[in-house]
């Protein structure tokens, strides 16, 4: 969301040495889900969303177009998501021209190749690898990461990367993308007016890690704090969830830690190509100020969420049972 603009685009990350896979205290196959048995609320399972809403905010991923993060981070944190799209390719050149070699020197076998391969291959998959590494992100890293933990942590769920446009009256002013899931026993809808507004759920965990109903997401609880519809949400990509990272046998756990090592070894080496640019990006930025960059985004409300907060601790466990709208 609100991606930076500035006039220069070069730049390198920090290193950091918390293990980017961590996902905290959260342990699978995901708990039972409450139901909301009230008069007019439908029963609606939340348990997996609210989950993997704890497990993203348990990464301390840091918002790169934030005021709060920005100036707690000292600007780190808008540089760094700038870096995952300068030197994608980079990344991506360098995967592959040593994948053939790594094989051949016995580094990884055919299948990790493959497996490396395939989340290479697939933008979603390969930005939440990113983010998880760096632990910075707008809400497009925040959606890629929330959209892959469904897919792998969850069986059988429709997963839906969406965005919020304008219309015309409001001459496209939005620039903001979240996941919506639907209940397995809903199927996949092909567009925005087929959803559930009571039975759809909101992840959006760049909002202060939020999950919600989307009838309270176009009611105004969304990050303009205004009224919207189906029109004002485009689907972009969507799924049925795999359960791929569930019960792995302990050789699928050793593949997947020899692919992620790889990963990380070869995203490490183009850091260090980039870091001299990086520091001279970063001190520009600092001598200009915050509002030398564009896009910067404030709550357009006050309320009590404050952009420090890393933790799952504020996500009240009521928000498991919906209410029925008005």
């Amino acid at each position: 969301m609100y991606q930076q603009r500035r006039n220069s685009q070069s730049n390198s990350p920090q290193q950091q040495s918390a293990n980017p896979f961590s996902f905290g205290p959260t342990t699978f196959p995901i708990a039972r889900a409450h139901r909301a048995r009230e008069h007019n609320t439908r029963n609606i399972e939340r348990a997996e969303e609210f989950e993997v809403a704890q497990v993203v905010a348990n990464m301390g991923i840091r918002r790169g177009n934030r005021r709060g993060s920005i100036i707690d981070t000292n600007f780190a944190s808008c540089m760094q998501v700038e870096i995952l799209t300068d030197c994608l390719n980079d990344i991506k050149q360098v995967f592959e021209d040593s994948l053939i070699n790594a094989e051949r020197e016995n580094k990884i076998n055919p299948a990790q190749k493959e497996e490396i391969r395939n989340i290479v291959g697939t933008d979603i998959a390969f930005s939440a690898y990113l983010t998880k590494l760096r632990r910075y992100g707008n809400c497009e890293e925040f959606v890629n990461v929330v959209f892959t933990h469904i897919m792998q942590k969850t069986i059988g769920k429709p997963v839906y990367k969406v965005k919020m446009v304008g219309n015309d009256e409001q001459e496209n002013e939005f620039d903001h993308e979240f996941v919506i899931t639907t209940s397995s026993e809903v199927g996949k809808v092909s567009n925005t007016e087929e959803f559930d507004p009571q039975g759809a759920v909101v992840i959006d965990s760049w909002h202060n890690n939020k999950v919600q109903s989307l009838g309270q997401f176009y009611a105004g609880d969304n990050p303009y704090g205004m009224v919207v519809g189906p029109n004002n949400i485009s689907i972009m990509d969507s799924a049925i969830s795999n359960g791929s990272g569930l019960y792995m046998t302990s050789q699928q756990e050793d593949n997947e830690n020899r692919v992620r090592a790889y990963i990380n070894d070869a995203v490490s080496h183009v850091w260090e190509r980039w870091a001299d640019i990086y520091e001279e990006e970063l001190a520009q930025v600092r001598n200009g100020g915050i509002e030398s960059i564009d896009g910067i985004f404030d709550f357009p409300r006050d309320n009590e969420v404050h952009d420090k907060r890393n933790d799952a601790s504020f996500i009240d466990p009521r928000m498991l049972l919906l209410q029925p709208e008005e």
